[in-house]
């Protein structure tokens, strides 16, 4: 009884600090929604492309990798997948464009903070060009429809933009780069 006790307090302990470590008044990404770009990968008919070119093929380039991504490095299903990647992507964006900016952020791929993510073949690409088009269309966006994004400046969940981008959170996004250059 007492190990259930403790276990309890414990754990009342860590979801108060959490839930109490953002400020009053600010709002988290909710990083296990599923966003447009979770939807898309979902589609059958995208499975089934992704199941006929996730795969090494005979005939397929190989290249050494550099870090971050060193060993052998399959380049002709490197080239599949991205081409698989920006055809989803065309496909959303007229939607993307007419979304609000808030479900725009949300609709942003990210992962815990800490976390590097670890996405593999077409979804790799589709979040992190799917983000970075996104961030786009936001950064295009009217001060007045970006002002109600300030609620996510202290947001601390890491935007997905690949083994190589740059490592920011929403909050990073939101205070530094759209809110700042209004």
């Amino acid at each position: 009884m007492s190990r259930y006790l403790l276990y309890m307090f414990s754990t009342w302990l860590v979801i108060g600090c959490v839930s109490s470590s953002l400020p009053h008044g600010s709002k988290q990404h909710e990083s296990g929604s599923r966003s447009i770009l979770d939807l898309a990968l979902a589609d059958t008919n995208v499975i089934s492309e992704r199941r006929a070119i996730e795969l090494d093929l005979v005939g397929d380039e190989w290249r050494k990798g550099v870090t971050p991504r060193p060993g052998d490095i399959n380049i002709s299903r490197s080239q599949r997948e991205s081409a698989l990647a920006l055809r989803i992507l065309d496909s959303l964006q007229t939607r993307l464009q007419s979304m609000e900016p808030s479900m725009l952020l949300m609709s942003l791929k990210t992962v815990p903070y800490g976390d590097s993510g670890d996405f593999s073949g077409v979804a790799y690409y589709v979040y992190m060009v799917g983000n970075a088009r996104i961030m786009d269309i936001l950064n295009n966006k009217s001060r007045a429809e970006i002002q109600a994004l300030s609620e996510y400046r202290n947001d601390r969940q890491v935007i997905f933009l690949g083994d190589n981008g740059p490592v920011g959170t929403v909050g990073d996004f939101v205070r530094n780069t759209l809110l700042d250059n209004q």
